[in-house]
């Protein structure tokens, strides 16, 4: 069970520090104010390594020309990873 989370840097997220999650967390807000980014942030911890990874968070977004969205991923985590 995750009991506590922080963010910094992560899409939009600037900076979450410290916020604390029970058995039962409910995420709730108005339209773009960064519910899915953070539920994203979260996944990206801990399921990058599977290999339905990308097709996955390209999925949540309903993106047409997956291959070429799931390319530009590949190239954009190898930058990220080689540092």
């Amino acid at each position: 069970m995750i009991n506590l989370v922080s963010i910094d840097g992560f899409k939009a997220l600037e900076k979450l520090e410290d916020l604390p999650l029970t058995k039962i967390t409910l995420i709730g807000g108005k339209n773009n104010t960064r519910k899915t980014t953070f539920l994203e942030a979260i996944v990206f911890c801990f399921d990058f390594y599977y290999p339905t990874f990308i097709e996955k968070i390209i999925s949540w977004h309903n993106i047409i020309g997956v291959s070429e969205v799931k390319e530009k991923w590949i190239h954009i985590l190898k930058i990220i990873f080689q540092h």
